[in-house]
C-alpha cells in the first residue's frame, strides 16, 4: 500500500512515481540521487553507532535474529560444510563498517565479500576486518574482497555465492535500480545452485536527513 511521504525539507511526494520524477537528472538519470545518498554516508561517523544511526546498542539484538534466520534457512548448508563438504560464501551488500560481515557472517561462512559506495564506512571495514585479532570467527574464516560500489552499479561474479545479503540499504536504489535489473542480476548472477539472497529492510514515510 503507497502511502504519501516528505523530504527534509517539507516537500509532500505522494507516490514513487512522482519522487523518481522531481530527482531525475537533466540527462534522464539519477546519479545525483546516489551521489547524495553516498554523501550522506561520507558524513557519517564509521563505527556501529554511525552506520546505525545513533542506535548501535540494536546491534547484538539484530545480529541474533538474523542468525536465527540464516540457522534456519541453511540448515542443511550448515550441516554440510562442517563436514567440510560445501563451502559456504557471502555478499554484504551495504556493508558500512563490516559490522553484519564481522558479528553475523563470518562465524558462519568461509569466505565474505563486502560491497558498499562510501569509500571511509569501507576503508574502517577492511582496517578491523583485516587487524581483527579478536574474531569469533572460525580459523580461516575471512573477508576477501572489498568493492567500492553500490547495489545499482555493481558487477557480480558469476555462481560465487551462497548468501547475497542486503540490509537496510534497498530505499536507496531508485524503482529503475530495483527492477528488474538489479534484482535480476542477484537472482540469475552471483548466486550459486540451492544459494539464496536474502533482504532486510525497514519502512518509512520520511527520507534519512540529507539524502534527498
Amino acid at each position: 500500500m503507497e502511502q504519501p511521504g516528505e523530504t527534509d525539507d517539507g516537500e509532500a511526494i505522494q507516490n514513487p512515481e512522482k519522487l523518481w520524477e522531481q530527482q531525475r537528472d537533466a540527462d534522464g538519470s539519477h546519479s545525483s540521487w546516489y551521489r547524495k545518498a553516498v554523501g550522506y554516508w561520507d558524513q557519517q561517523e564509521a563505527s556501529y553507532n554511525g552506520v546505525l544511526g545513533g542506535f548501535g546498542y540494536v546491534s547484538d539484538l539484530d545480529v541474533a535474529d538474523s542468525r536465527q534466520l540464516l540457522d534456519k534457512a541453511l540448515k542443511a548448508h550448515i550441516a554440510e560444510a562442517a563436514k567440510g563438504t560445501r563451502k559456504l560464501v557471502a555478499l554484504d551488500c551495504g556493508a558500512g563498517v563490516g559490522r553484519v560481515t564481522k558479528e553475523l557472517l563470518l562465524p558462519l561462512f568461509m569466505e565474505v565479500d563486502l560491497l558498499e559506495p562510501s569509500k571511509h564506512l569501507l576503508d574502517a571495514a577492511e582496517k578491523s576486518l583485516k587487524n581483527n585479532r579478536k574474531s569469533n570467527s572460525p580459523p580461516g574464516h575471512a573477508a576477501v574482497n572489498f568493492y567500492l560500489a553500490g547495489l545499482q552499479e555493481h558487477t557480480f561474479a558469476p555462481q560465487r555465492y551462497t548468501v547475497v545479503w542486503v540490509q537496510w540499504c534497498l530505499l536507496y536504489l531508485t524503482d529503475g535500480g530495483q527492477q528488474p535489473d538489479s534484482q535480476q542480476r542477484v537472482h540469475d548472477g552471483p548466486l550459486r545452485p540451492g544459494g539464496d539472497a536474502a533482504a532486510l529492510q525497514r519502512e518509512a514515510t520520511q527520507f534519512p536527513q540529507g539524502a534527498v
